[in-house]
């Protein structure tokens, strides 16, 4: 399979905050797309935007030729494809399963054989964003684990919302990568929390310290466009971004629940280095920090790592 023409039909399960925008991209892209979600308004948002809305995960993988999951952990996962109304419980199942949402990597390879019973080829396809805006304007970095043959059948998906699509390996490999990058990116969100506070502490305002970093061997993708997240209603840079909220990554909006979400990706990426006998004390240091400040502000730790 070589174009859009090819495969024409993407059932979608999944419209938050990222699977929303994915949805919406392929529908710029001329696909046809019919969504689910828990959340009727995302269902609309979606619908308004040219998609189909469905009922249930079974009922939005009815006739498609591609299934896209976009959920937040393994648990959600597991529901959306083999829970009552699962997708892949259905009479009509799709041709290929891609997986963006970011789950254990173990977890991937028993979706894979389990979906392999019904015919269904799986693309783990988690997806990273170089810009704020990456997922709206398609210009995800997608990591790829699968087939060669079953990656290049799906491309042209990968393609609609991603400028890089790296392929990785086996399936399982992609979630793999996408934890590596984590792992970077959640340790760098707390360098540039404590960065700011120190500063701002010392008497400068936070944006100045912001575009410092930017413009220095600091610079990074958190560095840059948190100032333009926080600017206030006028349009504004603040005084200060605050250093808590960046390292639990809500940004009024524009970001919300990056530091929730690593938090997940952390413990997986510890659970994968323990398994391997690997010794990650940075990144369970990190991973403890995270979820000290995310119960501080009243959020359950077990939802969100499960």
């Amino acid at each position: 399979m070589t174009g859009v023409e090819e495969i024409m039909s993407v059932g979608f399960v999944g419209l938050g905050n990222l699977g929303g925008p994915i949805a919406r991209s392929l529908v710029r892209n001329g696909f046809t797309v019919c969504g689910y979600d828990k959340r009727a308004d995302a269902v609309e948002a979606l619908v308004l935007a040219g998609g189909l809305g469905a009922t249930c995960p079974a009922d939005a993988v009815r006739g498609r030729d591609v299934l896209g999951v976009c959920v937040v952990n393994d648990a959600q996962v597991e529901e959306a494809l083999f829970g009552p109304d699962g997708a892949l419980t259905a009479e009509w199942v799709p041709r290929y399963l891609v997986i963006h949402s970011t789950i254990h990597p173990e977890r991937c390879v028993e979706i894979a054989d389990r979906a392999a019973e019904r015919g269904v080829r799986v693309v783990d396809a988690p997806v990273s964003a170089g810009t704020f805006n990456a997922s709206e304007s398609g210009q995800l970095t997608v990591y790829a684990g699968g087939e060669a043959d079953d990656i290049d059948a799906v491309r042209p998906v990968l393609q609609a919302i991603g400028r890089h699509i790296v392929p990785m390996g086996g399936v399982g490999t992609g979630q793999l990568a996408k934890l590596a990058n984590n792992i970077v990116s959640q340790m760098t969100c707390l360098g540039i929390g404590e960065a700011v506070r120190m500063g701002v502490a010392a008497g400068l305002k936070g944006a100045d310290i912001l575009a410092a970093i930017s413009a220095g061997s600091g610079r990074c993708w958190y560095a840059e466009g948190w100032p333009a997240a926080w600017m206030d209603a006028d349009g504004q840079a603040p005084q200060a971004a605050s250093p808590d909220l960046i390292a639990v990554g809500d940004v009024p909006g524009r970001v919300s629940g990056v530091g929730r979400n690593g938090l997940k990706d952390l413990s997986l990426a510890c659970d994968v280095a323990a398994a391997h006998d690997v010794e990650v004390p940075f990144v369970d240091g990190v991973r403890q920090i995270l979820e000290d400040r995310l119960r501080a502000r009243g959020f359950s730790i077990v939802e969100r790592v499960q």
